[in-house]
Protein backbone atom coordinates (compact mmCIF):
# COMPACT_ATOMS: atom_id res chain seq x y z
CA UNK A 1 0.00 0.00 0.00
CA UNK A 2 1.26 3.19 -1.10
CA UNK A 3 1.27 6.19 1.19
CA UNK A 4 -0.40 9.60 0.14
CA UNK A 5 0.07 13.02 0.26
CA UNK A 6 -1.38 13.97 3.32
CA UNK A 7 -0.48 10.83 5.00
CA UNK A 8 3.62 11.38 4.11
CA UNK A 9 2.54 15.06 5.62
CA UNK A 10 1.58 13.53 8.84
CA UNK A 11 4.44 11.78 9.70
CA UNK A 12 6.72 14.89 8.91
CA UNK A 13 4.33 16.86 11.62
CA UNK A 14 5.31 13.75 13.63
CA UNK A 15 8.49 14.36 13.37
CA UNK A 16 8.42 17.70 13.52
CA UNK A 17 7.07 17.63 17.00
CA UNK A 18 9.44 15.28 18.22
CA UNK A 19 6.31 12.49 19.01
CA UNK A 20 7.78 8.88 20.57
CA UNK A 21 6.05 6.49 21.11
CA UNK A 22 5.61 6.37 25.15
CA UNK A 23 4.02 10.04 24.68
CA UNK A 24 0.30 10.69 23.12
CA UNK A 25 -0.58 13.27 20.81
CA UNK A 26 -3.25 15.74 21.10
CA UNK A 27 -5.14 15.28 17.74
CA UNK A 28 -5.48 19.65 18.13
CA UNK A 29 -1.11 19.25 17.19
CA UNK A 30 -1.73 17.73 14.09
CA UNK A 31 -4.33 19.54 12.60
CA UNK A 32 -3.65 22.59 12.73
CA UNK A 33 -0.27 22.77 11.43
CA UNK A 34 -1.91 20.25 8.65
CA UNK A 35 -5.20 22.37 7.83
CA UNK A 36 -4.11 25.77 8.91
CA UNK A 37 -0.48 26.34 8.56
CA UNK A 38 0.65 23.71 5.85
CA UNK A 39 1.55 26.23 2.44
CA UNK A 40 -0.70 22.69 0.66
CA UNK A 41 -3.48 22.96 3.19
CA UNK A 42 -5.47 19.91 3.98
CA UNK A 43 -9.10 19.13 4.49
CA UNK A 44 -10.38 17.17 7.82
CA UNK A 45 -11.20 14.17 5.25
CA UNK A 46 -7.00 14.10 4.05
CA UNK A 47 -6.11 13.80 7.39
CA UNK A 48 -9.29 11.20 8.71
CA UNK A 49 -7.64 9.64 5.74
CA UNK A 50 -4.13 9.29 7.16
CA UNK A 51 -4.93 8.79 10.35
CA UNK A 52 -6.90 5.68 8.93
CA UNK A 53 -4.05 4.74 6.62
CA UNK A 54 -1.12 4.96 9.46
CA UNK A 55 -3.40 3.12 11.73
CA UNK A 56 -4.02 0.46 9.32
CA UNK A 57 -0.25 0.41 8.72
CA UNK A 58 0.67 -0.04 12.54
CA UNK A 59 2.55 3.04 12.79
CA UNK A 60 -0.10 4.88 14.62
CA UNK A 61 -2.78 3.74 17.14
CA UNK A 62 -5.79 6.18 17.70
CA UNK A 63 -6.63 6.70 21.37
CA UNK A 64 -10.04 8.32 24.05
CA UNK A 65 -10.24 11.77 23.92
CA UNK A 66 -8.77 12.86 20.47
CA UNK A 67 -5.25 11.38 20.79
CA UNK A 68 -2.65 9.24 19.30
CA UNK A 69 0.35 7.54 19.95
CA UNK A 70 2.99 6.07 17.89
CA UNK A 71 3.38 2.59 18.55
CA UNK A 72 6.92 2.80 17.36
CA UNK A 73 9.78 4.89 16.80
CA UNK A 74 9.45 6.67 12.88
CA UNK A 75 12.69 5.99 11.39
CA UNK A 76 14.49 9.21 8.96
CA UNK A 77 12.91 10.11 5.66
CA UNK A 78 9.30 10.28 4.54
CA UNK A 79 10.04 8.46 0.94
CA UNK A 80 11.02 5.27 3.39
CA UNK A 81 7.07 4.49 4.20
CA UNK A 82 6.35 4.24 0.29
CA UNK A 83 5.51 0.76 -1.11
CA UNK A 84 6.66 -2.11 1.58
CA UNK A 85 8.82 -0.05 3.33
CA UNK A 86 9.54 -0.39 7.45
CA UNK A 87 6.12 -1.20 8.16
CA UNK A 88 5.34 -3.46 4.99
Amino acid sequence: MIMTKASDALIEVLRDINATPDQPIEMYAIGIPMIVEADDKFTEDDVYHALILLQSRGIIELMEGNRLRLVKPLPPGIRQFDRLGPYG
